[in-house]
């Protein structure tokens, strides 16, 4: 049934609303409601029967009598819909577009976060010396999640804690990479693939909308300048999307992933996860003596274990990086 105390209106001027497409007093989850209340055709076709007294019949009844009345009201509604959820869905795709796109940028750009993976290249160099995959030009980018389970033997300590102090050594400023990829932390809480879907059911629903009314003089007329902004914001959306998939593709080529298996969502979340953890063990280095720092273990194949997939490249510069595989130890 129509819940009237929800629409707080009576049933008359809810449906002049629905015939002049007035929707912004309802909002999009009180309208979608409405879609799901709409009359069978056998329900239609009883109500066009009707002969009696409108006012007679139930609330309900008599909405929907009313209702009837309006050409082509489905239409109209599902209008009324898309004109309310339109903009707010377009206003969280740029926002979130604007993120991910200064993330990409962040992850690419920030020397700092270079030289930090460079140790970890260089901690794993060091641990596999004299072996077949001793110099190798990078690492897979899940291998950072592992860090710090890989232990050390000195009870508490791992191998991030290492890569905080010898960063400690050559930079402190190397220490503050974290707090240069801001967006990054925003980014790993969105989904690249759900604004993908996103658009593409709002572009779905304004294409539909303007295949139903295009013979429709009257329902062009009211809804024309909305189709016309709303077609000009989704090119503008369709483009910004093309550039973030540029972009993404070049940050995954950067690392040299696979660009048909790594996803941004995954780099993204990689990195959060990466920051805290090395944050954490800043901290723990930081609060060592220095007469502790001369009891650190020494990296080396008989202290620490690395137990990685090493297959992409880190480098602090833009030249082209070259590929090389590490196999497990």
């Amino acid at each position: 049934m129509v819940n009237k105390q929800q629409f707080k209106k009576p049933n008359h001027a809810i449906v002049e609303d629905i015939r002049l497409g007035n929707s912004e007093q309802y909002g999009t989850e009180q309208l979608k409601e409405l879609l799901k209340l709409l009359p069978e055709a056998e329900e239609v076709k009883r109500l066009k029967e009707f002969k009696g007294d409108p006012n007679k019949l139930t609330l309900a009844d008599s909405f929907m009598f009313l209702l009837i009345q309006v050409p082509r009201f489905e239409v109209c509604i599902e209008a009324m819909v898309l004109q309310e959820e339109f903009l707010p869905s377009c206003t969280v795709m740029s926002r979130e577009i604007n993120i991910v796109r200064q993330a990409t940028e962040e992850l690419m750009t920030c020397e700092e976060l270079h030289a930090i993976l460079h140790l970890v290249l260089q901690a794993g160099n060091i641990m596999n010396a004299g072996g077949y995959a001793g110099n190798a030009l990078g690492f897979k980018l899940s291998s950072l999640l592992s860090l710090a389970d890989t232990k050390a033997n000195k009870p508490g300590m791992n191998l991030l804690h290492f890569v905080a102090l010898e960063a400690q050594k050559k930079d402190e400023a190397l220490l503050k990479f974290p707090e240069k990829l801001t967006h990054v932390q925003s980014a790993a809480r969105i989904s690249v693939e759900n604004i993908e879907g996103e658009f593409s059911s709002l572009y779905v629903k304004t294409r539909s909308l303007e295949q139903k009314i295009q013979d429709d003089d009257e329902l062009q007329k009211q809804l024309g300048p909305f189709l016309q902004s709303s077609t000009h914001a989704l090119q503008d959306l369709k483009q910004r999307r093309l550039d973030l998939r540029k972009k993404g593709n070049a940050l995954i080529d950067f690392f040299c992933e696979d660009k048909d298996t790594f996803k941004l969502d995954e780099c993204f979340r990689i990195f959060q996860d990466f920051c805290l953890k090395f944050k954490k063990a800043v901290k723990i280095c930081q609060a060592l003596t220095p007469a502790n720092h001369s009891a650190l273990p020494h990296l080396s194949s008989n202290h620490i274990h690395l137990q990685l997939i090493i297959i992409i490249i880190i480098t602090t510069t833009h030249t082209s990086p070259q590929l090389i595989v590490w196999s497990r130890l």
